[in-house]
């Protein structure tokens, strides 16, 4: 099936400002059973869900963070990917006739806040499969998520490097998140980090610490 990505547009002034810096803002998205916002609605909050009281029913959605629909239940490899919902505040959007009534499952990227910087690695592209959240430093992705990650999403305004080996050694990425208003997020897959393999990650640093870089650019701006 194909991809259909909405990156949908910060609205300006709704955003609160302190000292600087942007209020927590909790992660949501409300599916509907109707175009347009209406009839039944099902809301889901931060986490992966298999959407079985509201399976294959949503034509439109609203909602704020980063999030990823399935027309699967488990976000397996396998899986069929339907599309991504980018919001950095309240937005709505209707699925077109392609992905209408197909969503099964959704997964949310990042953590409880919005702005708050994190790496979340996923085991395959697209997003799919096991997930590994990160918020420091790791000098060594031990057990389950070694040498396996596929696929990235960055939140917060800090970029994040990749590193072949354990200790922040061998070859390296660096992933720098787009703005969207107040808002910073990233979306990577393997292949998008020049010089660097699949399955390749065995430690984590934040920030950008290699010379190969590479910036998030949306696919609609």
């Amino acid at each position: 099936m194909m991809k259909n990505t909405f990156v949908l547009p910060a609205l300006l002034g709704t955003l609160l400002l302190l000292q600087g810096s942007c209020s927590a803002m909790e992660p949501y998205l409300t599916l509907y059973s109707e175009r347009n916002s209406q009839g039944s609605s099902f809301t889901l909050f931060r986490g992966s869900h298999y959407i079985q009281e509201f399976d294959d029913k949503a034509k439109s959605i609203c909602g704020v963070g980063v999030w990823f629909l399935y027309e699967d239940p488990d976000y397996a490899e396998k899986s069929t990917f339907v599309q991504e919902f980018i919001a950095g505040v309240h937005t709505c959007q209707d699925l077109d006739s392609s992905t209408s009534a197909l969503v099964s499952s959704a997964r949310y990227a990042g953590t409880q806040d919005i702005y708050e910087d994190s790496l979340t690695m996923y085991y395959h592209s697209d997003h799919k499969g096991p997930e590994y959240l990160v918020m420091r430093d790791i000098d060594f992705v031990r057990d389950v998520f070694e040498d396996v990650a596929s696929s990235f999403v960055i939140t917060g305004s800090s970029a994040w490097t990749v590193h072949e080996h354990p200790g922040m050694s061998g070859k390296s990425a660096c992933m720098k998140p787009t703005q969207q208003g107040n808002w910073y997020y990233g979306i990577f897959d393997v292949a998008d980090l020049h010089n660097f393999d699949n399955d390749m990650v065995s430690s984590v640093s934040k920030g950008c610490n290699s010379k190969n870089i590479v910036r998030y650019v949306p696919k609609h701006p």
